[in-house]
């Protein structure tokens, strides 16, 4: 999509993903869930949150994930609600439902705010998303480069295309992101399902858990088109891709 020639470029994969092969550093299942305050006999559906600028209400979705859990909609499920990294969800949110069995908020500390407009999580924070995403039966995402790697953790997504209760202007409407170039490559593979709709997520959540293995050939697909690398050796790739060009350059001097 730049105007680049094509012999000038070199492909070396994400360093970023490298952490999601180190399989080493994933708990029991009983440890994690104890981690988290969930119940490891239940399915865990994971909500990640977006930025401010997106304007959604999670109001709307924390009310309808107690609805649906509540009512016997959805059985043996629980929701681990994660909120972006730089954009907490509001404290009156949390307080509303933080006793609430069907609904699990992180431990939110000071040191959890990231700073910056650029920012990488601390290991730490890595370690657990890795274990996250791992044991989670579904993701449940709005436009955020989470839904890659929970593609590449194999895990079933489902994309929620509207917002909530709002009154967005066009700038600001859950549609417009699907309008984006580098969107629009993404989704041309069908590796996730988007809900636009209450009555669509809960069929693909019902459906997802009834059958996670579905999608499975198109979520590693979009793996192998997006993070190219996937043995986790990116960063050393990159490394010596940079080296060689280098040596190369002070060669012809």
């Amino acid at each position: 999509m730049g105007d680049f020639k094509e012999d000038i470029i070199r492909i070396t994969g994400i360093p970023h993903f490298d952490f999601y092969f180190r399989k080493e550093l994933i708990l029991p299942r009983k440890k994690f869930f104890q981690q988290i305050g969930g119940d490891p006999a239940k399915k865990l559906i994971v909500f990640a949150g977006c930025l401010k600028a997106l304007k959604i209400n999670y109001e709307y979705f924390f009310d309808y994930f107690n609805e649906i859990t509540q009512n016997g909609l959805l059985e043996n499920s629980q929701f681990y609600l994660r909120p972006h990294p730089k954009d907490f969800f509001n404290e009156r949110l949390v307080e509303k439902y933080k006793n609430n069995p069907h609904l699990i908020f992180p431990k939110i500390t000071k040191s959890s705010f990231a700073e910056g407009n650029y920012f990488e999580l601390p290991e730490g924070d890595e370690q657990f998303l890795l274990n996250l995403l791992y044991y989670a039966d579904i993701l449940i995402a709005f436009q955020s480069t989470i839904i890659l790697e929970a593609a590449l953790m194999n895990t079933p997504i489902v994309i929620a295309a509207y917002f909530g209760r709002s009154n967005n202007s066009y700038y600001y409407k859950a549609d417009r992101g699907f309008e984006k170039e580098h969107l629009q490559q993404i989704f041309k593979r069908n590796f996730c399902r988007i809900a636009k709709n209450n009555g669509e997520l809960l069929g693909y959540l019902k459906t997802y858990l009834a059958n996670p293995t579905l999608d499975k050939e198109d979520r590693e697909g979009i793996v192998k088109e997006q993070l190219y690398l996937t043995n986790g050796k990116a960063a050393a790739n990159l490394a010596k891709t940079i080296t060689d060009i280098a040596k190369r350059r002070y060669e012809l001097f």
